[in-house]
């Protein structure tokens, strides 16, 4: 069945937007239909993704719940709104009581995520995919 609705304006969304519209891709569903699933209007999300509204991170974990969304994927999500996930928040913490003193591996992959999502938006290859594969 077609999806019903406007066309979605790539070039006009922030990287909240472009995030977000991965997430709905990879569970095949709409704006509209995460909106009536979140209850609240379909203009918020629209206007979340053009840069136009901030959101709490509640309001983006109860999306990323909804989507059954990739861990890394709602990682970039709350980075991209100025969230830390929980595990950054975690190893933010255990940095914070000196149980960590150097760069681990985990703060490097968002970064290489990021850049792989933004740099090879037609391909719409997961940074999984691009890095195991």
């Amino acid at each position: 069945m077609a999806k019903v609705g406007r066309k979605v304006q790539h070039d006009r969304l922030v990287a909240v937007g472009i995030y977000l519209d991965e997430a709905l891709r990879l569970a095949n569903m709409t704006r509209a239909k995460l909106a009536r699933r979140a209850g609240m209007e379909g203009s918020v999300i629209t206007r979340v993704c053009n840069g136009e509204r901030t959101v709490g991170r509640n309001t983006i974990l109860l999306w990323c719940t909804i989507v059954a969304c990739p861990e890394w994927l709602e990682t970039l999500l709350l980075n991209a709104a100025g969230y830390a996930s929980c595990e950054q928040q975690a190893l933010a913490l255990r940095r914070a009581q000196g149980g960590l003193s150097e760069v681990s591996e985990l703060e490097r992959i968002p970064a290489i995520e990021t850049s792989l999502i933004l740099n090879s938006q037609s391909s719409r290859i997961s940074p999984e995919e691009s890095i195991l594969g």
